[in-house]
């Protein structure tokens, strides 16, 4: 349903919360998402750092990222799902950019708070003008 509804809409940018980052990858891996329109992936809050989710997933314990795809990656400190940590370090392959976010003490790992950052806003608006 994620790959027909990426196709039917022409996305060219993918953003993924939580859950839907390790949706996301996995679809990466089974290159279900080898779409050539997309070309820019945004993970907020996303559990990929923990070593348990990642086994779980095809291949090994590490991150690759497909070329020549863009990955951004949003953490906040103080989200329990991300441990204040970003992802850059478990990458073996390709690149991912690591951002920290504030998203306050009340909510960190809510969704509308990261989408309402700056940061994600304008990683959005470069790589729309860079397609």
């Amino acid at each position: 349903m994620i790959r027909a509804e990426i196709e039917r809409s022409g996305a060219r940018i993918l953003i993924a919360h939580s859950l839907g980052s390790v949706i996301a990858y996995d679809m990466l891996q089974r290159r279900e998402l080898q779409d050539p329109d997309t070309h820019t992936l945004i993970t907020c809050g996303s559990p990929l750092g923990w070593l348990t989710i990642r086994r779980g997933l095809p291949g090994d314990a590490h991150l690759s990222v497909p070329e020549p795809l863009h990955w951004q990656n949003f953490h906040a400190n103080g989200d329990p799902v991300t441990g204040g940590v970003g992802l850059a370090h478990v990458v073996t392959s390709g690149s991912l950019l690591d951002a920290r976010v504030s998203n306050g003490v009340a909510a960190p790992h809510d969704a509308v708070r990261y989408l309402s950052q700056a940061p994600l806003a304008d990683t959005v608006v470069t790589r729309t003008a860079a397609s």
